[in-house]
């Protein structure tokens, strides 16, 4: 297992430098290249090749092999280490190359000339030689009286050179290799010239450099040792001489060739996991717990397996260190390293999630829908994803599941996107700050929550007034009903769903007595604001009937006789009686009054207070003007009788324009592929509530005394009637 110090890198870019530092089992491999390197006849120029992908340690593995051969090798072994990526792209690499070399030779040498400050024939020649093989993409200027500045960034500890006689005669190409050769056999020194970074080059510089390790700089005591990646290598070949196949061109070019092992998909998966672990304690300052244990070994075993290059490892670990401390409380960990290492292994699939997680919560929160087609063309995309892993584990349509929301199915021919999920469910993601939470999703993507969702800390604000002054509470929840926000979605809406029980639950007696307290008192006033919007509405789809049971099942678990006194209050003197009749006829059922620990008994109680409140003379004048009158006729028939309500629609109590609105405010809904959204009058639902033929000699009674304010809700009625029986 790695030390700390190793983890301590796990989020840097850079190769390892350090034997130490080695995690991938690379120093077993530079020892015996090395030995195999230094096994080699030193007079006999030899082009050695190390191929790998990008990112899969070859930088890495020559630092190692550096280490290895300095010790190996005689005082009389050069070892050069030669950059061309690193050199300006105007400058000719065989330029650069030949000059390094030269700055050597010229703190090799002890000629007379150069005991005597002056630029030795060897260093000169090496100098023409370079200058006429360069194909220059800046020429080599002539060696003149004194230093190139330039060639103090190129040369190894050269401190001065003198002047020459230029005024001699140029030796050909040919005549100056010879002589290179001889005066470096001469000073019985051999060179290991290790290259990396080859495949970063353009095309014009890879050729260059391959031009000069096989005929320029192929010097009998010089041996070559490259990285590169293959491919990558071989299409610059095929881009800058125009061959076919660059792939034959490097195998005439560099004779041996070593292809890096990759490294095993456990040792990757290992060091993703230990080095997320090792960010973990670093910002907690601590140890995670179990679930984060298990979730994080279980995505790295999963989708780790993708991974390919340590390089992949640390752009991984990399992501995670830079976003994770300012997400931290935002955040459940486990879950951003999985996006960090989709990112990395599968960006497409990452892309996806992101989408699907957009087009999820606008679906979720009742801001918009899905068409089929719509649907079926992101299902197609997640399949194109998925496919990208190839054969292992994190194709499956079943382990995403376990993440993402909304999501059923076990493979491409079964899978559904966008389904309903559960309260629970999404009050645990929530929770849990999970990648499937309405409220955190946004922060795997960004530092910022999704623009349609209240922060926490505004909904602590909430419950804090909640707490301890409910004028202002009502104030604020009022004024969310008409407040859109960013989206189609009121605020108050958005209020609703972030209450969760676990929320309320914390928020103390005194906020959940007060948020049940409002729900009494201004219901009335909200439900018909969003029937007006929408003439489907639901009252189920609001979510306030939830809230109410979820509160006084809270309430009545800790002083359920102080509660059920407090609650008992709330239904007799129920401003919005409309709502809370309709409320409790619901609580009669046996499932819902069990799910909120009510016995027959107290629900009882409950109707008997709801009957007292309903038979006050100052509740049925405004009865008639209810919106969704409908639902509370059938509620009121529960609570007290039929009778009852038969002798208020039919005993004389409503003037003309209360019996018009009435029948008015008994419109349903109704959506028609032909004709689309409009309100009609069931005539099956008025016959139970009403003597039917009583109803149209009323309207005909109405409509013949011809007033004349009461023309337009004639004909609204008379259109509704006429609308039910299509």
């Amino acid at each position: 297992m790695a030390d700390k110090k190793g983890f301590s890198l796990a989020g840097m870019e850079g190769p390892v430098c350090q034997p130490d530092d080695d995690r991938y089992g690379f120093r077993a491999v530079a020892e015996g290249l090395a030995r195999s390197i230094c096994a080699l006849d030193e007079n006999i120029s030899t082009v050695i090749g190390i191929e790998g992908k990008w990112g899969s340690g070859k930088s890495s593995l020559l630092n190692l092999l550096t280490a290895q051969l300095r010790p190996r090798v005689s005082p009389q072994t050069q070892i050069v280490t030669f950059s061309p990526w690193l050199n300006s792209p105007d400058e000719s690499p065989v330029s650069a190359f030949l000059m390094n070399i030269a700055a050597r030779l010229a703190r090799l040498d002890t000629s007379a000339q150069a005991q005597a400050g002056r630029l030795s024939s060897l260093v000169s020649d090496l100098g023409n030689y370079a200058r006429q093989t360069s194909r220059g993409l800046s020429p080599l200027a002539r060696l003149g009286s004194k230093f190139f500045p330039w060639m103090e960034m190129v040369a190894d500890g050269m401190e001065a050179v003198a002047a020459t006689d230029l005024s001699q005669r140029e030796k050909t190409v040919s005549e100056l290799r010879t002589a290179i050769e001889q005066q470096i056999a001469a000073l019985d020194v051999s060179f290991i010239v290790l290259i990396d970074d080859l495949d970063r080059l353009e095309p014009a510089q890879a050729v260059e450099i391959l031009r000069m390790v096989r005929s320029v700089a192929d010097f009998s005591c010089f041996r070559y040792v490259m990285c590169y990646d293959r491919d990558v290598l071989a299409h610059a070949v095929e881009r800058g001489l125009g061959v076919q196949d660059g792939r034959l061109y490097l195998q005439k070019i560099i004779p041996l060739s070593f292809g890096l092992p990759r490294p095993e998909s456990f040792d990757l998966r290992r060091e993703f996991r230990e080095g997320a672990l090792a960010i973990w304690r670093e910002v907690n300052e601590g140890e995670p717990d179990e679930d984060v244990l298990q979730t994080l070994a279980h995505y790295s075993g999963c989708y780790g397996e993708a991974l390919s290059t340590p390089r992949e490892v640390n752009q991984a670990l990399n992501a995670v260190r830079f976003r994770y401390p300012g997400l931290r409380d935002y955040v459940y960990f486990p879950d951003l390293c999985l996006i960090q290492l989709l990112m990395t292994v599968n960006p497409a699939l990452s892309i996806w999630v992101e989408h699907y997680l957009t087009e999820w919560s606008v679906v979720e929160s009742r801001d918009g829908h899905m068409q089929d087609d719509e649907k079926a063309a992101i299902t197609v995309d997640l399949t194109e994803a998925l496919n990208k892993f190839g054969a292992i584990r994190a194709r499956s349509v079943w382990e995403i599941r376990s993440w993402l929301p909304g999501i059923d199915g076990y493979d491409e021919q079964s899978v559904s996107l966008f389904n309903t999920v559960s309260g629970s469910d999404l009050e645990e993601a929530s929770a849990q700050r999970r990648l499937s939470s309405m409220v955190y999703w946004r922060y795997y993507f960004s530092f910022s929550a999704p623009q349609n969702v209240m922060s926490d800390a505004e909904i602590q604000n909430l419950l804090a007034l909640a707490g301890s002054d409910y004028d202002a509470l009502e104030r604020k929840l009022m004024g969310s009903v008409t407040a859109n926000g960013v989206s189609s979605r009121t605020w108050f809406e958005h209020i609703l769903t972030r209450l969760t029980p676990v929320i309320t639950e914390n928020a103390g007696r005194c906020a959940q007595k007060n948020l049940l307290k409002f729900l009494f008192r201004r219901s009335d006033l909200i439900i018909p604001f969003y029937r007006q919007r929408d003439m489907l509405f639901r009252l189920e789809d609001l979510g306030i009937n939830a809230l109410a049971s979820q509160l006084i099942k809270q309430l009545k678990q800790r002083q359920p006789k102080i509660a059920m006194s407090y609650i008992s209050q709330l239904f007799r003197e129920a401003e919005a009686f409309a709502w809370a009749t309709i409320y409790l006829s619901r609580l009669g059922t046996w499932a819902e009054s069990k799910s909120i620990d009510l016995d027959r008994g107290e629900v009882d109680d409950l109707r008997l207070m709801m009957g007292v409140r309903l038979a006050d003379d100052s509740i049925r004048l405004q009865q008639a003007s209810i919106p969704y009158l409908s639902s509370f006729i059938i509620a009121w028939r529960e609570i007290a009788s039929k009778h009852v309500v038969m002798s208020w629609i039919e005993g004389g109590q409503l003037d003309d324009r209360a019996y018009l609105q009435m029948l008015l405010n008994f419109r349903t809904g109704v959506n028609s592929s032909s004709q689309g959204s409009y309100l009609h009058l069931d005539l099956e639902f008025i016959q139970k509530v009403m003597d039917l033929d009583r109803m149209k000699e009323r309207l005909a009674d109405i409509k013949a005394r011809d007033e004349h304010t009461l023309r337009g809700m004639i004909a609204e009625v008379e259109k509704a009637i006429e609308l039910s029986t299509e």
